[in-house]
């Protein structure tokens, strides 16, 4: 809400964990994951767009070769929404047409 800075601990718990030495990879580039759930009713996108000029100073601070990507059901929506974005301004057209021709007879 007012820009103070809140120490991390106090939105988010940390545990150590053992496991077996694993690489996880995604489009077969090595990757870091981060995973946050989300309480109350606060959408994934709102957040992301929140966190976008914090994601984008930490970005140019990356060394060469390293990326940040946004993943999961922003992912997705984004994803699903391009082949609508793409057919919008035909329908768009074809609604207008098929107006006029109404409209004239």
């Amino acid at each position: 809400g007012n820009g103070e800075a809140i120490p991390l601990a106090a939105v988010a718990n940390f545990r150590y964990d053992l496991e077996q030495p694993t690489v996880w990879r995604r489009d077969r580039i090595p990757t870091i994951t981060v995973r946050a759930g989300l309480v109350g009713d606060v959408l994934p996108a709102t957040v992301v767009n929140e966190l976008k000029p914090s994601v984008d100073a930490f970005i140019t601070k990356l060394p060469p070769g390293y990326s940040v990507e946004t993943a999961g059901s922003v992912e997705e929506s984004a994803k699903s929404q391009g082949p609508i974005a793409a057919v919008v301004p035909l329908m768009l057209f074809v609604m207008a047409t098929i107006l006029m021709v109404q409209l004239q007879s």
